[in-house]
């Protein structure tokens, strides 16, 4: 039995089974704690292409219940008097690749789409003095860091702009952007204060590649984690943020580290699409508010999530220069000084 026969499987007979919306996960109710509900909050999967074990997790159960989640085998089916079909799950030969590789889904192709202009001289520059780093083109690409749009999608031989010809030309020239995780959905950063029409004169700018693709609004540095251990998860607001996090706070560090920004999206939906798209066993959330979020908004968010984590902190720059405390993490090494909570 295959994975998608599993699937099916599952849809036929877990109580209030449904499929979720990015078709690789079932949605059903709890066998441990039977929320009374017509939706259900256990999501099982991923059912995709790869040889990863098949996962639970309900996000009703309390964080103390260590049914909660984890792998679907008899014992998990056992809960709803089911058997396992076939042998699915009881192959003690079974070989399962634990490691799976986050933020890295193609639609785009971002290679060879940076060229030696003065243009692109000026805006990786720009990156490197605000983030106190010296990365190369290359370094863009695997970051999944574009420069300009309009060379982006022409480079891809899309020529049909889901935005006005001359909006993109705008966008190209004025502002450089990320690919999200499924490199259909962009965030464009603009690079100059005055100068441009109201339509584009706007400090972020999301852009959708195409209607026929779901556009995940969330930036990853792409990465692989092994499910079946502890992964730490870093959830800032933007992703000049996410990546100032990732060079200058955790130097780097990709050992079990998830790194995450919301285009416009709050913590808690970063938080969602993670372990509803990539169900792990353990998850440590290290969140990193703007200066701007108040510490009551901050406590708003951890009592929502605290739920689906085993452990959650939060990190605030506490650097002051020039008699005001920084904004946020998108700022050079020097210029970070990290408080933290363990909630």
């Amino acid at each position: 039995m295959d994975k998608e026969e599993l699937k099916q499987f599952l849809l036929n007979n877990l109580p209030l089974a449904r499929e979720a919306k990015s078709g690789e996960q079932v949605v059903c109710q709890c066998a441990v704690c039977s929320t009374p509900d017509t939706k259900g909050h256990c999501y099982i999967g991923p059912f995709d292409d790869t040889d990863s074990p098949i996962m639970y997790n309900c996000f009703r159960c309390d964080p103390t219940e260590e049914r909660r989640k984890g792998v679907v085998n008899q014992e998990f089916l056992n809960r709803y008097q089911l058997w396992m079909p076939g042998d699915y799950g009881n192959n003690p030969n079974r070989s399962y690749i634990k490691k799976k590789r986050i933020g890295n889904r193609q639609v785009l192709d971002i290679a060879n789409t940076i060229e030696d202009t003065r243009e692109n001289q000026l805006k990786l520059q720009y990156i490197n003095k605000r983030l106190g780093l010296q990365l190369s083109y290359q370094d863009l690409v695997g970051l999944k860091i574009f420069l300009n749009l309009q060379y982006l999608l022409n480079s891809n031989n899309i020529h049909t702009y889901s935005r006005d010809a001359n909006i993109i030309h705008l966008l190209g020239s004025n502002f450089l952007g990320v690919l999200g995780v499924n490199n259909n959905m962009l965030s464009l950063r603009r690079l100059i204060e005055t100068g441009l029409p109201n339509t584009v004169n706007k400090k972020y700018i999301n852009y959708v590649v195409t209607d026929k693709i779901d556009a995940e609004k969330f930036y990853m540095v792409p990465n692989s984690v092994d499910m079946m251990k502890p992964v730490h998860i870093h959830i800032a607001e933007g992703f000049f943020d996410i990546l100032g996090i990732f060079f200058n706070v955790m130097n780097c560090n990709t050992e079990q580290n998830l790194y995450i920004a919301g285009f416009g999206k709050s913590y808690e939906e970063s938080l969602k699409f993670l372990v509803c798209n990539f169900p792990m066993l353990y998850t440590v959330v290290h969140l990193y508010p703007d200066l701007d979020v108040t510490d009551y908004v901050v406590r708003g968010i951890c009592n929502n999530i605290q739920p689906v984590v085993n452990e959650l902190y939060i990190h605030r720059n506490m650097y002051r220069g020039d008699g005001k405390q920084e904004k946020d993490f998108g700022v050079p090494r020097e210029k970070i000084i990290t408080s933290t909570l363990k909630i």
